[in-house]
């Protein structure tokens, strides 16, 4: 199968990249311009362009089979005024927008939009599923115009459209690295009183559950994507630092927080959503290698080389 991935360089879209081509696809990944390229790799043909203007993506999209939308408006470490969250708004809805009429102009049939599960909103501890409203709270602010567009172009166009709503996407790149060296450093904080529930997935295992999405599904759908154990900001964060023998990080309240680290991160590292990716585990027979939290914090720091404590280890064996 062709595959057209605007995206491509970016920590998820890396791994989405690499998945498809390991499993024999020719995926083209589009790279932002001013961007370095990736080094190359086998069946991945990239190129550089700008969704904002034409040039050379928009003839490539028009000779394959599927295109996924990976682009992000921000990365999960940019603090942004409140007010410039518009602008980045405009911006991501024209790109995607854009790459949606392009590739309704060629063969391709299915477009896999990328979200995130902050777009279900802050529902205070209650589970959320992919048939429910989206209300987009914190980094997802960014990202609401293009939610619509969506829904508009898949009406318009005869193109199959598939939403995606990652939960907080983990391995050993991203905000989970950025994590990693603010503990050791000290800086982390956790956001008062800490028990709003966080929704995370394995960088393998998001990567995989695309790959199959893109395989099998030519039919517009909607997949909320997320490991089985939703856990709050508390747990997660002593979970963590007992695995590295640190203390935990500070608690500070809301404002204080939002001052150091920014509106959008401050509301996305409050809010309590619980979301479960069964659906789509359980429709492909996904083995997932990252079941939960527990498992893929511990691979995941192993995989850093971040010394583990064998005492924090031995007791969770014991509580398994």
């Amino acid at each position: 199968m062709k595959i057209f991935i605007a995206g491509a360089s970016g920590f998820l879209g890396s791994a989405v990249t690499k998945e498809l081509a390991n499993r024999g696809h020719n995926v083209i990944g589009l790279v932002r311009t001013g961007e370095d390229k990736p080094l190359k790799q086998k069946g991945v043909n990239y190129l550089t362009g700008d969704l904002l203007e034409s040039g050379e993506w928009c003839d490539r999209i028009r000779e394959v089979d599927k295109v996924i939308s990976l682009i992000s408006p921000l990365n999960s470490s940019e603090k942004i005024p409140k007010d410039k969250v518009e602008t980045y708004s405009r911006k991501h809805t024209e790109e995607v927008a854009n790459l949606i009429k392009a590739a309704s102009d060629g063969s391709a049939n299915t477009v896999v939009a990328t979200f995130h599960t902050d777009c279900y909103g802050n529902r205070h501890g209650k589970w959320a599923s992919d048939a429910d409203a989206v209300d987009p709270i914190g980094y997802c602010r960014p990202i609401e115009g293009s939610l619509k567009v969506v829904d508009q172009l898949a009406e318009e166009t005869e193109l199959n459209v598939i939403r995606v709503f990652p939960a907080m996407v983990y391995g050993s790149g991203g905000w989970f690295k950025g994590l990693i060296e603010a503990l050791k450093a000290g800086k982390a904080r956790l956001v008062e009183p800490g028990d709003n529930y966080l929704n995370l997935i394995h960088i393998d295992d998001v990567a995989g559950l695309y790959a199959e999405i893109v395989e099998n599904v030519n039919n517009s759908d909607v997949f909320t994507l997320s490991d089985d154990r939703p856990v709050t900001q508390r747990t997660l964060m002593s979970h963590i630092t007992a695995l590295m023998g640190l203390p935990e990080p500070k608690m500070v309240d809301f404002n204080t927080y939002a001052k150091e680290f920014g509106l959008l991160q401050a509301e996305s590292m409050s809010s309590s959503t619980r979301v479960s990716g069964i659906r789509a585990i359980d429709m492909f027979g996904y083995a997932m290698k990252a079941r939960s939290y527990e498992q893929g914090v511990l691979m995941t720091l192993k995989s850093m080389g971040v010394e583990v404590s064998k005492e924090a280890i031995e007791k969770l064996l014991k509580a398994a």
